[in-house]
């Protein structure tokens, strides 16, 4: 079974791949969508972290969040949101590679879950 960073990745490749060169429409389009797959699957290993509960007296760290990087990552994970929708609405290679950009900054900051 595919990891959700495995397609990530997968998808970030796609999409940097359709985002060289003078693309077709038809290739844009794919980038855009790959760029839509892996938002949603940087989004889903994104709300394993964010919904643990917050680090504390009770909580081990290895088990919490940490309320800064909860915050990061909600940001980074509005600011892939919007860069995707631009990324449709704008349907060009430069769209497509600040969406991935935006995508890759998410995972990035995303701390792997147990």
């Amino acid at each position: 079974m595919i990891r959700p960073i495995e397609l990530v990745w997968i998808a970030f490749l796609v999409g940097a791949c359709s985002a060289t060169g003078t693309p077709s429409t038809g290739t844009t389009q794919t980038g855009v969508y790959a760029a839509a797959v892996a938002l949603t699957a940087a989004d889903n290993t994104a709300m394993q972290y964010v919904t643990l509960p917050l680090c504390g007296p009770t909580h081990p760290a290895s088990v919490c969040s940490n309320a800064a990087t909860t915050a990061q990552i909600k940001l980074y994970a509005q600011q892939a949101h919007d860069a995707v929708r631009a990324a449709e609405a704008g349907g060009d290679s430069a769209s497509v590679a600040a969406a991935n950009a935006a995508i890759s900054l998410l995972v990035s900051a995303t701390p792997k879950t147990q």
